[in-house]
């Protein structure tokens, strides 16, 4: 579908049925998936988990791999920008650490990059 919306300003479905299903498949089975290894941890743990443990495992897993996304993102809005500065220090500043909080806060554009959630597709 980004493809599409990339090629023809428009969210459609692509024509090739292959594309359109491969996705939904792909998620699918990213859900069975956890949901198995989550069933196998809770059959384990005799159906008492515990709860801390799983949240900041999630944290500890997530959270740097999502830094490294951030860290792309701002070289890729250097590269974009020409690696100058078009907003205030302060402004750049708290840019950059709305991304870097985890996907907590609504992306904003960076250094006045308005094509910034782009990079991601708007998905953090």
């Amino acid at each position: 579908m980004y493809q599409q919306y990339l090629r023809y300003g428009m969210w459609e479905f692509p024509p090739s049925h292959f594309y359109f299903y491969i996705g939904q498949f792909s998620l699918a089975m990213f859900f069975m998936m956890t949901g198995y290894l989550f069933y196998a941890y809770i059959l384990k743990k005799k159906g008492r988990p515990s709860w801390s443990k799983i949240y900041w495992g999630r944290i500890f897993r997530l959270v740097p791999v999502y830094w490294l996304l951030v860290v792309i993102v701002l070289f890729g809005v250097g590269l974009q920008t020409g690696w100058h500065r078009n907003v205030g220090r302060f402004v750049l500043a708290k840019q950059i650490a709305r991304w870097a909080a985890g996907g907590l806060f609504l992306e904003v554009p960076i250094n006045g990059l308005w094509a910034t959630s782009r990079m991601t597709m708007s998905v953090t």
